[in-house]
């Protein structure tokens, strides 16, 4: 694979390649074990009231900071300024 011109990285996975295909470092996510967790969470939460904020240093990943925020978490914590910027 060739990296992109416009920023020296290589483009995503795509769709139908096999682990091995895949450079690495790579992230790999089981979407519905991901999806089941959140579930799983946002059941708890709301039976048990708590205020949940995860920590961002867990998965530094506004996208799944907010899929934890839409399912009830009432924010995410973060250790630095620099961190809560990019949340």
């Amino acid at each position: 694979m060739d990296p992109s011109p416009n920023t020296g990285m290589f483009p995503p996975a795509e769709n139908g390649l096999s682990l091995a295909e895949i450079d690495t470092p790579a992230l790999i996510v089981d979407l519905d074990a991901f999806e089941r967790n959140l579930d799983k969470m946002a059941a708890l939460i709301k039976e048990t009231g708590v205020k949940l904020r995860p920590h961002s240093k867990t998965h530094k990943s506004p996208w799944i900071a907010h899929q934890q925020i839409e399912r009830g978490a009432v924010g995410v914590c973060c250790q630095k300024v620099s961190e809560a910027e990019v949340m």
